[in-house]
């Protein structure tokens, strides 16, 4: 899949600042491109010792920094000597299966109203951030096929319009999942139930259990009711993962089998709903489906400051289903029919008719990963490439996203934002009240 977007830049304002010295080769032209543009052919520079990229044509130049992500650090219309750019941003974005993601870009600028060199090298990536791997430089190619009409032209101009591309490669982030740390505690629910579970048991039906007839697990009670385990989260812990089975439920929905981990102002509850025959998060069904006849693997890393949310079947490797904002430990954790949104009670209306089977088959909470285990990136996102291609004489850049499905899956495409530039503000006193500085996406 590939999108574009044209960004010409004539006319925009921006006042200059103390910021990147550009290239001496791309300073403002001595000659006017409307009348003679033969002068400004495009270039393309790498300084190694700086890891930064360098696209311009003496008329318009670009210059990205690659490490330890890459990001555009300069942006001028040389024409006028104007600095465009005040603040670094992700290259793009892009949603997919229903989450956001940047595609590279730079943390940890003071402000974001201007751009100062020496801040440059302070700057860090990202790490849930689609990640720089490598960079080409390639032919422009026609984009598509143009037929000439030479009773309508001056002269016969070459097609495509002559300049330089460039493709920047990124991987997917580092995957939660790729480094697990040791576990804490593995819990296969053979036997007895662990004295360190405690359990709640839904009131209506005398027969709800979370052991039934000796198994540990063996969840038995009407389908709208909460029947779960409980111990104390682990102050070391980062992940937990939770394999469940819809056995003979083929009712429940929020009430399905799952984990909810418990905190002292925020919970997140990731269950199955057996009805649907998909996963739900905090009460809310999902869009991915599941195979009710197979457990499912649930997960829960946290890291960052965030909960990330993946499942799995029948040892696919895990797909991420959600990333939440959760800056605090939970204080507990919950397995079983955890109720909907995990808060642990039963439907209102549940009459405690009919008795359903499902299962907790298992529970491995694990302590971080140790800080020098090798990164590993995502398994089951596309990688991206991010194209950009400036022409001969003309003070214009393109830019244009191609996705590839390195997956083995199918990878569903929600939104893409091919350019985040932070320029000048369109209300700012300095310009007149038409005018509107916008990146059309």
């Amino acid at each position: 899949m590939s999108i574009r977007i044209v960004l010409p830049f004539v006319g925009i304002g921006v006042a200059s600042l103390q910021l990147i010295a550009a290239d001496a080769s791309l300073a403002p032209p001595a000659n006017d491109w409307l009348v003679d543009p033969s002068p400004f052919k495009s270039q393309v520079r790498l300084d190694q010792g700086k890891q930064e990229l360098a696209i311009g044509n003496g008329l318009v130049s670009r210059v990205i920094r690659l490490a330890p992500n890459a990001a555009t650090i300069d942006y001028r219309n040389l024409v006028s000597g104007e600095q465009l750019l005040r603040a670094t941003s992700p290259e793009a974005r892009v949603t997919l299966n229903g989450t956001d993601y940047a595609i590279g870009g730079l943390e940890g600028q003071p402000v974001q109203n201007y751009l100062k060199s020496d801040w440059i090298d302070d700057l860090k990536s990202t790490p849930s951030a689609y990640q720089f791997s490598t960079w080409r430089e390639e032919p422009l190619k026609a984009r598509f096929d143009w037929k000439k009409r030479p009773e309508w032209l001056a002269r016969d101009y070459p097609w495509p319009a002559p300049g330089r591309q460039i493709t920047l490669t990124f991987r997917p982030p580092v995957g939660p999942a790729a480094n697990l740390g040791a576990a804490l505690l593995e819990d296969r629910f053979v036997g007895k139930l662990d004295p360190a579970w405690k359990t709640r048991i839904s009131p209506k039906h005398p027969r709800s259990s979370f052991s039934n007839e000796g198994k540990s697990g063996e969840i038995y009670t009407p389908p709208d009711t909460s029947v779960y385990a409980e111990r104390p989260w682990p102050s070391q812990a980062s992940s937990v993962e939770v394999t469940v089975d819809a056995g003979d439920d083929t009712l429940s929905n929020a009430w399905g089998p799952g984990l909810a981990l418990i905190g002292k102002n925020q919970s997140e509850c990731f269950v199955i709903r057996p009805n649907q025959g998909c996963y739900d998060l905090n009460g809310q069904p999902l869009d991915l489906k599941f195979d009710r006849s197979k457990p499912c693997q649930l997960r829960v890393t946290l890291v960052n400051g965030k909960a990330i949310f993946e499942a799995s079947q029948d040892g696919k490797p895990y797909q991420t289903i959600a990333t939440r904002d959760m800056p605090d430990k939970p204080l507990a954790l919950r397995v079983g029919k955890v109720g909907q949104a995990g808060r642990g009670d039963d439907y209102p209306d549940a009459n405690g008719d009919g008795l359903i089977r499902c299962h907790v088959l298992g529970v491995v909470i694990r302590e971080e990963p140790p800080a020098n285990a090798p990164a590993r990136h995502r398994i089951d996102l596309p990688e991206i490439d991010v194209h950009y291609a400036i022409h001969d004489g003309i003070p214009l850049i393109e830019k244009w996203l191609t996705i590839r499905n390195t997956t083995q899956q199918p990878v569903e495409i929600n939104r893409t934002v091919i350019e985040t530039l932070k320029i000048q503000e369109s209300e700012s006193a300095v310009e007149p009240p038409e005018f509107k500085s916008e990146v059309h996406r």
